[in-house]
């Protein structure tokens, strides 16, 4: 019998697979885990697409800390500062942290 995580992992990419079962395997279930496991097994990844993946999880990280450092523009500042000034800024700099943009969020909650 296959387990309830089986169907979600075929859908995930290669990249997706290696990087539950190595950097993220303590956020998910065990039994996420395992299907992941098994569903690369399945597959029979080449080096070649091991590779692949690896560039994948090495972009999606890169971006990942661009996006948190970036900043808010003048514009967006402006905005907040003018118009939602008070209680919205905080508001919204939980939705930027939510997001990743962790520079944005502390950069809103001062204002």
């Amino acid at each position: 019998m296959e387990n309830d995580f089986s169907e979600v992992m075929k859908q995930k990419s290669d990249g997706e697979l290696l990087e539950i079962v190595t950097r993220l395997k303590n956020d998910y279930q065990p039994t996420a885990v395992v299907a992941a496991e098994m569903e690369i097994k399945i597959r029979k990844l080449s080096t070649t697409q091991i590779e692949q993946a690896e560039l994948e999880i090495e972009e999606k990280l890169k971006a990942s800390v661009e996006k948190e450092n970036e900043p808010l523009g003048i514009g967006q500042k402006l905005l907040f500062l003018l118009f939602f000034w008070g209680v919205v800024p905080w508001a919204m700099a939980g939705t930027f942290k939510a997001n990743g943009y962790i520079k944005n969020s502390k950069t809103l909650g001062s204002l």
